[in-house]
């Protein structure tokens, strides 16, 4: 036994190819290709290496060859660490420059000390130079000098090399305290340091992760076998570049990933896919209690009306899962042994021009990257290009002037392709200049999605002042009546149409003795189908009115609005249009 184990020839996985990486938006998973000559018999391979962040339930093991995988067994144990005796010389060197920073520490507070008392003594010469004494013949009200006028000359040479002295002393005590503060600053990352490395260092052991696999052939052959396992600590998320083109009224949507991973090894020129699947082993949907309500009693419902609008509803859920985990032995066929040349062919997936998509079940898709690429593992993003898309935009324009004096333009584009969109930021170019930041929404194939592109000057809008009439309304009770009355300009200054949408509040009351009646424009339900043309208006579900414009070139048009406010004369409203 012994001597079969001696015999039992190890390679570490960090060195074996990678045959592919899948990437989750939290997780991976890595499969990696060993190559190994098998003598006929049974034959036991070790694999060392594996990451801590590596999942240990997730390993498994196939392959290609005449030969048989008998068993698979994930072990750990306690060895030496390989940096012990590194961060040991490592931990000593930053020991001794650390007491060397302190001794230089140590000397700029003294030189602080002998200039800080070099300033008292030249303080207390001036002060008895200067100093006035009382006359014997009046001790309370005369005073004379210690100096006699013939000292007057000797005077002002002191006070002349007194105040160079005090600068020069000033001048030492700024750089001695300016050097103190750098290193004070240097002994704190030197510390910092040395305790990093007594963490690491800890005892001096590491945790090894293995596999050996036990594998019996007929014959003597070459086979391959493939080792899968999913790993922590990998991300992935979309990233948009949307290049519009205003002259073809065209866009190129590019498509990026960026990979973030720190697991521990390296993934040096992988072939990569990127999945929006959420791979979690097990689960159960929490469970919803019944919500009750009921009516207060009324002497509570104003005392509480404040509190009661900063309620939220309901309560926040908790989830529970229930995860089984079965202790891995391997992933085998029947009568737990995988014949190596009888392994399933992968699905066929999709060929598109940039990358290959596959897409399983509840719109699941993978994003198979066209070149390889190499993602170190320094927990810092990487960017591979998933596809470039030709898309036909429909442009618009959108303008709120209550909130802004800005006019914004939208781009209404049918995602055409295979891909499904993930939401994300999006840099915006047109006309390849940079002009502003957005998102992108997330679009499932041949979806409609709507994305801002930012500020256009080209449609202006001006807002006429706002004009209130006053009067009462009603032959019998005398409702106040207030009359609302704006008015809009827009115009187009480009050289082609321009479709233009602009928003407005109208008063939505919650009263019935409080009445808001919209005399001008004619309003549409918000279900019919309005045209971009002058002078179409709706009120949409939010109570806001809409008008659709389709401007010409070159050309204004004026948009008004009218309602009305009717309300009893002795009641307050709160909410109403500034005046």
């Amino acid at each position: 036994m012994n001597e079969m184990e001696k015999s039992i020839p190890e390679m570490n996985i960090k060195s074996c190819s990678l045959h592919s990486v899948v990437v989750y938006k939290d997780r991976a998973e890595v499969k990696r290709n060993v190559s190994v000559f098998l003598k006929a018999g049974e034959t036991e391979l070790k694999l060392t290496g594996l990451s801590k962040s590596v999942d240990s339930d997730s390993i498994r093991v196939e392959g290609r060859g005449n030969a048989t995988i008998v068993d698979v067994i994930y072990e750990t144990s306690e060895e030496k660490s390989s940096d012990a005796e590194q961060n040991n010389e490592e931990f000593q060197s930053l020991e001794r420059e650390l007491e060397e920073k302190e001794k230089e520490l140590s000397f700029i507070k003294y030189r602080q000390t002998l200039i800080e008392r070099q300033k008292r003594m030249l303080k207390e010469i001036a002060e008895h130079v200067t100093s006035e004494k009382k006359s014997d013949s009046d001790k309370d009200v005369h005073f004379q000098s210690n100096l006699s006028p013939v000292s007057v000359e000797g005077v002002m040479v002191f006070m002349r090399r007194y105040e160079e002295k005090m600068a020069d002393l000033d001048e030492r005590l700024f750089h001695l305290n300016s050097n103190e503060k750098k290193m004070e600053a240097e002994i704190g990352v030197l510390k910092e340091k040395s305790s990093q490395i007594m963490a690491k260092s800890g005892t001096g052991k590491e945790t090894v992760r293995s596999v050996r696999v036990v594998l019996k052939a007929a014959e003597d052959s070459d086979v391959v076998i493939i080792v899968s396992y999913v790993i922590n600590n990998a991300s992935w998320s979309p990233l948009y570049d949307a290049r519009v083109f205003t002259k073809d009224k065209t866009m190129k949507l590019h498509y990026y990933g960026l990979i973030k991973q720190s697991t521990g090894e390296d993934w040096d020129n992988a072939s990569i896919s990127l999945s929006t699947a959420q791979p979690d082993i097990g689960g159960s949907p929490p469970s919803l209690e019944v919500h009750h309500i009921g009516f207060e009693r009324a002497r509570f419902v104003t005392r509480h009306a404040k509190a009661m609008k900063g309620m939220s509803f309901g309560m926040s859920l908790g989830s529970s899962s229930s995860v089984s985990r079965n202790k891995m032995r391997g992933s085998y066929m029947d009568d737990d042994v995988m014949i190596l040349d009888s392994y399933a062919a992968p699905q066929p997936q999709l060929e598109v021009d940039e990358s290959k998509v596959a897409t399983g079940q509840l719109y699941n898709a993978s994003f198979t990257i066209p070149r390889t690429a190499s993602i170190p593992s320094d927990n810092t993003e990487h960017k591979v290009t998933v596809a470039i898309i030709d898309m036909e935009p429909d442009f618009s324009y959108t303008s709120v002037p209550r909130l802004s004096s800005s006019t914004f333009l939208q781009a209404a584009v049918k995602n055409s392709s295979n891909y499904t969109l993930l939401g994300g930021p999006a840099n915006i170019f047109l006309d390849n200049n940079f002009l502003s930041k957005s998102t992108i929404p997330s679009t499932s194939p041949n979806e409609e999605f709507t994305t801002s592109l930012g500020v256009d000057d080209s449609i202006r809008i001006t807002v006429q002042p706002m004009n209130i009439v006053r009067g009462t309304a009603g032959r019998i009770s005398k409702n106040n009546h207030l009359m609302y009355s704006f008015v809009y300009i827009v115009k187009n200054t480009q050289a082609n149409v321009a479709k233009v949408k602009v928003l407005e509040q109208i008063p939505l009351s919650s009263d019935d003795k409080l009445k808001v009646v919209v005399h001008d424009p004619e309003l549409k339900k918000p279900n019919i189908n309005v045209s971009f043309s002058h002078g179409h208006c709706v009120l949409n579900d939010d109570n806001n009115i809409e008008w659709h414009c389709t401007i010409p070139p070159d050309t204004s048009v004026e948009l008004s609005l009218v309602y009305s406010i009717d309300f009893p004369p002795n009641d307050m409203v709160a909410g109403l249009p500034n005046c």
